[in-house]
C-alpha cells in the first residue's frame, strides 16, 4: 500500500488557529489512511488508532477535505488526498488533486511523484515518465533523485515490453471487432445503456464520430458486397464452356470507395471479400462498359469524349467514367494493404494505382470543365479529388520510408500534393451549403470534417514531412570548429522551422481526438528540437498537448499506437532532460548529430552551437530565422476554427494543466516583446543568448 506524504509547503497559510486545526486533521487523516506513526499528532481517539491495522480511506478522505477547507493552498494535503482517492479507485479525482498539489508548489518533487503514481495507474505511461522527470529535476536529495530514476526506468521497461509484444505479434493483428470504430460503437452502446441521450457522444466534429459514421457506411457496403454471387448459366443461354453469371448490387464499388475516401482506417476485408470484389468489378465492367487500364489517363478521357461526340449521353458516360476512376482507386487500396514488390521504376503498384486515379480525375475535370457538376457526378467533385490526393500522399510517404537511399523526387511530389490540398481548402474553406443551424449542425460538420478539415490538415502534414526530409537529408548544416576540429551536423534552420510550423498547423486543423493530429504534434516536437532556438515553455506546451490528445484516442487505438520509440517522443524527452531545472523562458539549442567515427567533443559542441543559435535569432523570420513559436500557430488555427463555428475547439486549450498554460502565456509575452524590440534594432538577441541552454548530450 502506498502512503500519503506528510510534508509539503503551504503556499498561502490561513491564520495560526486554522493552521493548527488543519495540521491536526492532516495527522488524523494520516492515521486513518494507515500511516505507521502518530508521534506528531495530538491526542487521537482510539477508533482512529485502529486505522493502523484497518485503514479507513473514506474517513481519511473526510479529514483531508476538512483540513483543505482551512488551508486551501496546501500542496501536502492535496497530495495526501490524491493518494486516498487512488486507494478508493477514484482515479480522475486522484489526478485532479495531484495536479492541484503541483500548482500549489511547483518546486516540490513529491507532488510530481504523486502525479506520476496516478498516471501509471491510469496507464498514461508517457505522462507518468514526464511527471517523474519533473520531480527529479526539482529534487536536491541524491537518494530521492535515485529513487525517481528507478521509477522512470521501471515505466520505460513496461513500455518497451509492450512494444516488443506488439512487434512479436501478440497484439498487432486485431480482429475486426477490436478495430477502433467497433470499440467506439460499443462505447456508444454502453453510454446509451447508462441512460445517456442519443447523440451526446461522440461529439459533433470529433474524430470518433467521423470513424463511427464511416464504419457504419462501410459495414453496409460490405453487406452489399456479400450479396455478389457467381452462378451457372441456364442451358438456353448457349454460353461457351466455363462461362458463368454474376449477380449483386451495382452501387457497391461506389459505396466502398466513398468510405475509403473519408478514412482509410475503417477499411478491412474478411475471408472471401476479395473474391467477391473481383465479381463486383466484372459485373460493373460488363454493365458500364468502362475503359480499363490499357490506356493512359489522357487517352482514357479522350476516348470518353469520343463516345460523347458520337452521341452517347452523360447517363451512359458518367457511370463508366466513375468506374474507371474508382476501380483504380480501389486497386490501390487493396495493394496498399499487402507487402508489395517494387516496380522497375522504383514505385509500387499502390502508388501507381492511386496516381492513375488522380490523373484520371484531373484530366476529366479539365476536359469536362464546362459540364455542370450534377451532370458529371460526384466522382469529379473537388472533395473527391482531395480524398484521392490524401491517399496518394500517404502511399508516397510509405514508399519514401522504404526507399534507400532517400529520393528527392518522391519528396517533391509529396510537397506538391500538400501545396494543392492546402490551397484547395483555403480557397474554399467551408462547404458550399447554408451555414449550420441547431437542427442541421450535425449534418453540416459531418460533411466538413472529412472533406475540408481533414484534407487541409493532411496537406500541412505532407508539407511538413517534405521540409523535414529536405532539411535533414539534402540541406543539412555542418558545424565545424574554428580550430579545424570536426563538429556535429544540424538540420537546415530554414527547412526545419517550416517543417515544425507545417506539422503544428496540420495538428491544429484536426479534432483533438484524431490520432493523426497527435502524430503531427510529435513530429512538430521533433522538428522543433532538431532546429533549436525555441522556448522551453513552448516545447512543454506542445508535448503536453500531444499527451493530452493521446488520452482521448487511446481507449480505441491503444496507448502505444504511437510507440515510445517515436522520434518526436525521444527528441522531446531528451530536450527536457537537457534543460533540467530551467525556467520556461530558457532558449534551447538544437540536438545535433555526430558523424560515424567522429569523437563527441563537448568543447567543440559549446563553441559551435552558441553562434548557430545566435544566427537563428538574428535571421529574419521570413528567411527561416527568429524564435520558433508553435503554440502561437496552434492557437491561431483554433481561433479560426472557433470563428467558423466549429464546436468543441475551446476544449483543446482548456483541457491543459493550468501551470503549462501559464508558463506558455509568459513565454508568449516575452516573444512578442522581443519581436517588437527587434523591429528597429537587435538588443533582444543579446539578452536571449544569455538564456540559451546548450545541449550536453547529442542524438
Amino acid at each position: 500500500m502506498s502512503s500519503p506524504s506528510g510534508g509539503g509547503i503551504q503556499a498561502s497559510p490561513a491564520s495560526s488557529t486554522n493552521a493548527a486545526r488543519s495540521d491536526a486533521l492532516k495527522s488524523q487523516g494520516n492515521v486513518q489512511f494507515g500511516k505507521q506513526y502518530v508521534s506528531v499528532a495530538p491526542i487521537i481517539p482510539l477508533e482512529s488508532i485502529q486505522a493502523l491495522i484497518h485503514p479507513d480511506f473514506q474517513a481519511a478522505l473526510a479529514s483531508y477535505s476538512q483540513a483543505l477547507q482551512l488551508t486551501p493552498r496546501s500542496a501536502a494535503l492535496y497530495s495526501n488526498r490524491s493518494a486516498t482517492y487512488l486507494q478508493l479507485g477514484q482515479l480522475e479525482q486522484a489526478l485532479a488533486d495531484a495536479d492541484r498539489a503541483v500548482q500549489c508548489d511547483p518546486k516540490w518533487s513529491k507532488a510530481y511523484r504523486r502525479r506520476g503514481n496516478v498516471l501509471e495507474v491510469l496507464e498514461r505511461l508517457d505522462e507518468a515518465i514526464d511527471a517523474y522527470w519533473e520531480g527529479r529535476n526539482n529534487e536536491t536529495d541524491p537518494a530521492v533523485k535515485a529513487d525517481l530514476s528507478r521509477m522512470i526506468a521501471a515505466v520505460e521497461r513496461t513500455i518497451a515490453e509492450r512494444s516488443e509484444r506488439r512487434r512479436l505479434g501478440d497484439d498487432s493483428i486485431m480482429s475486426v471487432n477490436d478495430a477502433p470504430a467497433k470499440l467506439i460503437a460499443r462505447e456508444i452502446d454502453r453510454r446509451l445503456t447508462k441512460g445517456e441521450a442519443p447523440g451526446e457522444w461522440p461529439p459533433i466534429a470529433s474524430s470518433s464520430r467521423r470513424l463511427w459514421l464511416a464504419d457504419l457506411q462501410y459495414t453496409d457496403a460490405l453487406r452489399q458486397l456479400s450479396q455478389f454471387q457467381k452462378h451457372d448459366l441456364p442451358p438456353a443461354v448457349n454460353a461457351p464452356p466455363g462461362a458463368f453469371g454474376i449477380s449483386g448490387p451495382l452501387q457497391t464499388l461506389a459505396d466502398l470507395t466513398s468510405v475509403a475516401m473519408e478514412d482509410f482506417k475503417v477499411v478491412y476485408f474478411g475471408e472471401g471479400d476479395l473474391e467477391k470484389l473481383q465479381l463486383c468489378y466484372m459485373l460493373e465492367q460488363q454493365q458500364r462498359n468502362a475503359i480499363g487500364d490499357n490506356l493512359n489517363p489522357v487517352q482514357t478521357i479522350a476516348e470518353y469524349q469520343n463516345r460523347l461526340d458520337k452521341g452517347a449521353s452523360w447517363d451512359i458516360i458518367r457511370p463508366a467514367l466513375q468506374l474507371s476512376i474508382r476501380a483504380a482507386f480501389m486497386n490501390g487500396i487493396i495493394k496498399d494493404g499487402f507487402l508489395e514488390p517494387r516496380l522497375p521504376n522504383g514505385s509500387t503498384p499502390a502508388v501507381d494505382d492511386f496516381r492513375r486515379a488522380v490523373d484520371l480525375t484531373e484530366e476529366a475535370r479539365r476536359v469536362f470543365a464546362s459540364v455542370p457538376g450534377h451532370v458529371r457526378g460526384r466522382t469529379l467533385e473537388k472533395t473527391f479529388l482531395r480524398g484521392l490526393k490524401v491517399r496518394l500522399g500517404e502511399a508516397l510517404i510509405k514508399l519514401f520510408n522504404t526507399t534507400d537511399p532517400p529520393t528527392l523526387t518522391i519528396i517533391e511530389e509529396i510537397k506538391s500534393l500538400g501545396d494543392w490540398l492546402v490551397s484547395s481548402c483555403e480557397s474554399n474553406p467551408l462547404p458550399e451549403i447554408d451555414p449550420p443551424t441547431p437542427e442541421t449542425a450535425d449534418r453540416y460538420w459531418d460533411l466538413y470534417v472529412p472533406h475540408w478539415g481533414y484534407p487541409r490538415a493532411m496537406g500541412h502534414i505532407f508539407r511538413g514531412m517534405a521540409y523535414l526530409q529536405i532539411g535533414l537529408q539534402w540541406n543539412r548544416v555542418q558545424l565545424d570548429s574554428r580550430t579545424g576540429k570536426k563538429g556535429p551536423s544540424a538540420g537546415n534552420m530554414r527547412d526545419l522551422r517550416t517543417a515544425a510550423e507545417e506539422y503544428a498547423a496540420g495538428a491544429a486543423w484536426l479534432p483533438a481526438d484524431d490520432v493523426d493530429g497527435t502524430n503531427a504534434l510529435w513530429m512538430a516536437v521533433f522538428c522543433m528540437v532538431r532546429r533549436g532556438a525555441y522556448y522551453l515553455g513552448d516545447l512543454q506546451l506542445v508535448r503536453t498537448l500531444a499527451l493530452h490528445e493521446q488520452n482521448l484516442w487511446a481507449p480505441f487505438f491503444g496507448a502505444d499506437y504511437i510507440p515510445s520509440s517515436h522520434v518526436g517522443k525521444l527528441a522531446g524527452g531528451e530536450a527536457l532532460r537537457q534543460s533540467e531545472g530551467a525556467d520556461p523562458e530558457t532558449i534551447c539549442s538544437p540536438l545535433v548529430e555526430w558523424a560515424e567515427g567522429v569523437e563527441v567533443d563537448q568543447d567543440v559542441l559549446g563553441e559551435v552551437l552558441m553562434p548557430y543559435v545566435g544566427r537563428a535569432l538574428q535571421t529574419p523570420e521570413k528567411d527561416g530565422g527568429g524564435m520558433l513559436m508553435l503554440g502561437k500557430i496552434l492557437r491561431k488555427a483554433w481561433e479560426e476554427r472557433k470563428r467558423m463555428g466549429e464546436p468543441g475547439v475551446g476544449a483543446l486549450w482548456d483541457g491543459l494543466p493550468a501551470r503549462v498554460r501559464q508558463n506558455w502565456e509568459a513565454v508568449l509575452h516575452t516573444y512578442e516583446r522581443e519581436r517588437l524590440e527587434n523591429t528597429s534594432r537587435q538588443p533582444g538577441v543579446t539578452e536571449s543568448l544569455n538564456r540559451i541552454s546548450l545541449a550536453e548530450r547529442v542524438m
